[in-house]
């Protein structure tokens, strides 16, 4: 068990591994991932302790300084890691931040058996409580979204290539559904651009690659394809010009809420929209630990929920339900997000 230190410097202790630092677990050997944890929680240098020097920073190429000299200067109070040891990210931040002031691993691998069990956890970690990822998702979108990520995460693919996919998918999707014969294909395209939305955030989760870009990118994807796929539908029924009028102003009220959105997120630090402030659901919104009757209704909004709908409303060859839901989606997040700004201003001038 670690004790906590004011020490920016940190070493790691690899010097009696009983497995080949070569050796990946869920995509990243043991300690590339506790050399990003590291770094992601504000160490600025890192020593090694290792029985072969080079070893252990063989597979680590990342702009960061390491140091393989006097470590016998630096042992004294500077923490010192377990090499083989599997931490979660939040415990090493609030370690090194002074909130907590003692830290141990969740587990520590002895063997290559030890390493299975291990990347066993990590994929079960990666599983959210169905309270936040909603019922689609949990049961879902998910399943389908890990076997994507546990073929992906052998490969250089970085979470930003996977919402890119996400948004390729959800594009050609609104450009499919444009025409009728096409209306199936185009939702089940939309449908995956969400798996792959899912994706993203789980090669970020075992990689430890998330970043500020590729959170914006997330989000602004998932709003331009919920535009694009407004205006797709606008196109399918065309031949009723005041239905394609209809959507499409929608979904330019939609884009007008979503850059308001931003705007707020911005101002207060956040980047995730579920945590946007609505004044009925409080400081973090939707993604607020305490649930309120509110949070739980705006569950049925979810965008997995409505590309589900769009699933099944396509299979059944339902287009008018797809293009009244859409309609409905689009007004009703505008007309939510104009209330709250309304409500914003109005706080601001009276109160």
């Amino acid at each position: 068990m670690l004790k906590n230190s004011s020490d920016s410097r940190v070493i790691v202790d690899g010097s009696s591994l009983g497995f080949s630092t070569s050796r990946k677990v869920a995509g990243l050997p043991m300690h590339v991932r506790l050399y990003r944890q590291l770094k992601k929680a504000g160490y600025s240098t890192v020593y090694l302790k290792e029985s072969t020097p080079g070893t252990l920073i063989s597979y680590y190429n990342d702009n960061w300084k390491t140091d393989f000299s006097d470590f016998d200067s630096v042992e004294g109070d500077t923490p010192i890691f377990n090499g083989a040891g599997l931490y979660k990210i939040n415990d090493i931040i609030d370690f090194k931040d002074g909130v907590v002031s003692e830290i141990s691993p969740v587990m520590i691998a002895k063997n290559d058996r030890d390493l299975g069990e291990i990347q066993k956890y990590l994929w079960k970690d990666l599983r959210k409580p169905i309270e936040n990822d909603g019922i689609v998702a949990y049961y879902l979108s998910r399943p389908v979204s890990r076997v994507f990520s546990r073929v992906l995460i052998n490969f250089p693919v970085t979470p930003n290539h996977a919402t890119l996919i996400s948004a390729f998918m959800a594009f050609s999707g609104a450009l499919a559904v444009a025409f009728p014969g096409l209306l199936i294909l185009g939702a089940i395209l939309y449908w995956f651009s969400n798996v792959f939305d899912c994706v993203d955030g789980e090669i970020a989760r075992l990689k430890v690659e998330g970043s500020v870009f590729g959170q914006w990118l997330d989000s602004i994807v998932d709003d331009l394809a919920t535009i694009a796929f407004s205006i797709g539908l606008g196109f399918a029924v065309l031949s009723q010009s005041h239905l394609a009028i209809l959507m499409w102003t929608s979904a330019g009220l939609y884009a007008i809420s979503s850059i308001m959105v931003y705007k707020v997120l911005n101002r207060i630090g956040v980047i995730d929209t579920a945590q946007y402030p609505y004044f009925f659901l409080g400081e973090k919104g939707s993604a607020s630990k305490e649930k309120g009757p509110f949070t739980y209704i705006s569950y049925l909004f979810r965008r997995d929920v409505i590309l589900f709908i769009h699933l099944v409303f396509s299979l059944a060859g339902f287009l008018k339900g797809m293009y009244y839901l859409q309609v409905s989606i689009n007004l009703g997040m505008a007309g939510i997000t104009f209330l709250d700004q309304f409500v914003r201003l109005f706080k601001k001038n009276h109160i």
